[in-house]
């Protein structure tokens, strides 16, 4: 519990320096899940790159995936 808050923390404030001291929006690449993606959002991460985890192999067309992700 104490290794996700820090986690958090320590990824709330890059994405924070990111953004206000170089300019830069913050994506993420690698095991990007629905939940993981909801999550970082609202930390500021502001692209995801998907794979497994959110689009290949699931029952639904990639644009309905898609369409439902960044509703989140």
């Amino acid at each position: 519990m104490l290794d996700t808050i820090l986690l958090k923390k320590v990824l709330k404030k890059f994405v924070d320096e990111a953004k206000n001291y170089g300019g830069y929006d913050v994506m993420i690449d690698g095991a990007c899940s629905p939940e993981k993606i909801e999550m970082l959002s609202k930390m500021g991460v502001k692209g995801f790159i998907l794979g497994t985890s959110a689009l290949f192999g699931k029952d639904k067309s990639y644009q309905e995936i898609i369409n439902e992700l960044r509703g989140l």
